[in-house]
């Protein structure tokens, strides 16, 4: 039995005369493909490297009738005669490839599919660094603009005389230099978490002694870059997300839980809606 009688007959179990029996969606893929390439020996098909990217809205179809984006083209090798196939079909098809004796064409569509899926994450890797990397600097700005902040506000609060607020007692809880990470995303999100929880703490702080600080006449808050405004945000975010959880579980206006995570609530969004953006 020849290569080509062997995929037929693979074939005829597949599809038999009755077209309305049910068809094993696991080998449906393969088997609509080994339909296309009838009547030649699926081992005279070859793969030169040839993959069409039809982007994320792509009305490609793979020869099995699969939408695909990327498209694999294999060639009869004396006839020319093109077959698309997508990425997603091409791993239902090689095993099948290989039971036909197609392992070359098999082998190469495999490498294929697994170089260019290594590529897309390292080209989404470098994506996410680039992106790291322009947050690192507008992170680094907030950062400083943060220390300079505490800086002069210590300074302003001392000329005005008498105690120093304990918020601006000691060192700044902001370092002076940082350990650096091994990455410009962790890099980021380091910076992140540090400036958030300053700038929560600076702006409650701010809030809740108000009245006590105004002789201070103390500098506001500066306006961050969009980087750090989001950061902070996003913390208020999750803190009005956690208020709301707990008013699920006290929900009797008269308690204490329901009271306080009301009062939480309020003031996660009233200050995050104060974050100024430079």
């Amino acid at each position: 039995m020849t290569q080509t009688d062997t995929a037929s007959s693979w074939l005829d179990e597949l599809f038999p005369a009755d077209q309305s029996a049910e068809i094993d969606p696991d080998l449906s893929h393969a088997a609509r493909i080994a339909e296309v390439m009838r009547p030649d020996d699926p081992a005279d098909f070859t793969f030169e490297g040839e993959v069409t990217d039809h982007g994320p809205r792509s009305t490609a179809k793979c020869s099995c009738g699969h939408p695909i984006r990327y498209e694999y083209t294999v060639r009869h090798k004396r006839s020319g005669r093109q077959i698309p196939i997508g990425s997603t079909c091409i791993a239902s098809t090689i095993p099948w490839l290989q039971t036909v004796g197609a392992d070359g064409l098999a082998a190469a569509l495999e490498a294929a599919v697994a170089k260019a899926e290594a590529d897309r994450k390292e080209a989404a890797r470098l994506m996410r660094e680039a992106k790291s990397s322009e947050a690192v600097a507008e992170l680094s700005r907030d950062y400083e603009a943060l220390r300079s902040w505490y800086a002069e506000a210590r300074r302003q609060a001392r000329q005005a005389g008498g105690w120093v607020p304990q918020f601006l007692y000691g060192k700044c809880p902001l370092p002076a230099t940082l350990k650096p990470a091994s990455t410009a995303g962790r890099t980021a999100a380091g910076l992140r978490r540090r400036i958030a929880t300053f700038y929560k703490s600076a702006a409650e702080w701010l809030e809740l002694d108000a009245e006590e600080l105004r002789r201070y006449q103390l500098p506001a808050l500066p306006a961050l870059t969009t980087a750090g405004a989001e950061a902070v945000r996003k913390s208020y975010a999750l803190d009005a997300s956690k208020a709301e959880k707990g008013l699920d579980r006290y929900p009797d206006p008269s308690s204490s839980g329901y009271q306080w995570n009301t009062a939480r609530l309020a003031a996660a969004r009233r200050r995050s809606a104060a974050v100024e953006v430079a």
